[in-house]
């Protein structure tokens, strides 16, 4: 049993920008290309790639821009080995779709989840900015779209900002109107899914209930697990202060809200 003068830390992994261009399945995923297609969308349908009902199974999913269909798998192993992002029955060109006028400078994302909070540490440029999440469901998928704004190079110092400005009451909905913005959305497709394969896979223990992290989460690199460190003891709901970085700012974001 741990005090609440320390923490502990389950895991924690690095995310450093600019990754390795994407021309694969991977690129369609972290941009919000694919989308998987309800029932009825797709009744007495075949898939165009291997020609099978697409009811028949579960993953059956469109193509946001051109809305035609096919399953999942088929898409990946179509994709795996391509050079071009092409619908494979209208041929409708797939771009990236990073930020116009995007320099992609080098930033680092670390991300640590502790026993009942996430922190999420932003540095780009000259400038760092620590979010603290408690955790629970809204929160950790706040943390799964910040780190898909990461990954296209999104968040740069003047979002980063925006939000250490923001007042406490009102960051949660300005993180989603913020990202909504930009085009990073909620998609189940990428959420149950690896997709971040593309950068080179690495292993690291992580308790079996804690699925903040897909289980083969390359490109993030793992620092030591279970790490027992001191945490100032604030009141519940208190912002705590961590380092005195110039130019940083600090976010607490509260369990009720």
């Amino acid at each position: 049993m741990f005090s609440k003068f320390e923490n502990i830390i389950r895991s924690r992994k690095r995310i450093r920008i600019p990754a390795q261009e994407l021309y694969s399945f991977e690129s369609l995923l972290l941009f919000d290309h694919i989308f998987f297609a309800e029932e009825r969308e797709v009744w007495k349908e075949e898939c165009y790639i291997c020609c099978d009902p697409l009811e028949e199974l579960s993953d059956a999913v469109y193509l946001r821009l051109c809305r035609h269909k096919f399953h999942l798998h088929c898409l990946r192993k179509l994709f795996q080995s391509a050079h071009e992002l092409r619908c494979p029955l209208c041929m409708k060109h797939y771009e990236h779709l990073y930020p116009a006028g995007a320099e992609f400078k080098s930033g680092v994302l670390d991300v640590e989840v502790y026993r009942g909070e996430v922190k999420m540490t932003f540095q780009v440029e000259d400038y760092h900015c620590l979010i603290s999440l408690d955790d629970n469901k809204e929160n950790k998928f706040i943390m799964k779209l910040l780190i898909k704004a990461w990954l296209r190079y999104l968040l740069n110092k003047d979002i980063l900002q925006s939000f250490v400005a923001c007042s406490r009451d009102e960051l949660i909905d300005f993180i989603k109107s913020t990202l909504q913005g930009t085009n990073v959305i909620a998609n189940e497709v990428n959420e149950n899914l690896d997709f971040y394969s593309f950068i080179p896979e690495v292993d690291e223990e992580e308790e079996e209930e804690d699925d903040y992290f897909d289980n083969d989460d390359g490109g993030f690199e793992p620092w030591d697990n279970e790490i027992p460190v001191n945490v100032n003891p604030e009141k519940e709901g208190d912002p705590i202060v961590i380092g005195d970085w110039s130019d940083a700012g600090y976010i607490y974001i509260p369990t009720r809200f």
